[in-house]
């Protein structure tokens, strides 16, 4: 499915990664989804490998990826194992960094620590100050480490990003990256 603009004639893909507790139905990808009703939602596992190997698969061309927390994670993995499929990310509360210990582990941190955004890859983060499962000090390093350097916003809300000036602030976000995509189609 295309995203097809008629006055420049730019067709993008937009596409929704879901997180680890959600999927195609949860309650963020239902409002995506009558926000933006061509964006694509693919059902993923939650194990990150398979779910950047199911990507490059589905994604053959230039694409919007729109991915919350495990969703931004793949996303951002994907960017950077295919920068050439990506044309800008929406990472809505990325799981770059976990208060979990079973996640917050020394070779887990050691390899999010690895991870920046591609420097050609428009990029707008969303994230929660009451987040209770990612570190906000864990987004803004990601955003420290790269260059240019992206967008973060930050709202008052917690993991799930699900308030109205949280909403606002995603569909902001997915709005300004089909605009850029719109001025810089390729």
């Amino acid at each position: 499915m295309h995203f097809d603009d008629q006055p420049s004639g730019v067709v993008f893909l937009l596409i929704y990664i879901h997180g680890m507790d959600s999927g195609p139905f949860g309650r963020r990808a239902l409002r995506l989804r009558e926000a933006f009703p061509n964006m694509v939602m693919p059902q993923l596992t939650n194990e990150l490998t398979w779910r950047v190997d199911a990507l490059a698969t589905l994604i053959i061309e230039p694409s919007i990826l729109v991915g919350s927390s495990l969703g931004g994670l793949t996303s951002l993995v994907f960017a950077r194992d295919y920068p050439e499929r990506v044309q800008a990310l929406v990472l809505i509360a990325p799981a770059v960094g976990f208060f979990d210990p079973e996640y917050d582990t020394p070779e887990i941190n050691e390899k999010l620590c690895e991870l920046v955004i591609p420097p050609k890859i428009p990029t707008f983060i969303l994230a929660g100050t009451q987040d209770e499962v990612i570190r906000l000090s864990a987004i803004e390093a990601l955003v420290a480490r790269s260059e240019p350097g992206p967008i973060l916003k930050q709202v008052t809300d917690d993991h799930l990003l699900l308030s109205e000036a949280a909403w606002r602030l995603q569909r902001e976000a997915i709005d300004n990256a089909m605009q850029l995509v719109k001025e810089r189609p390729n």
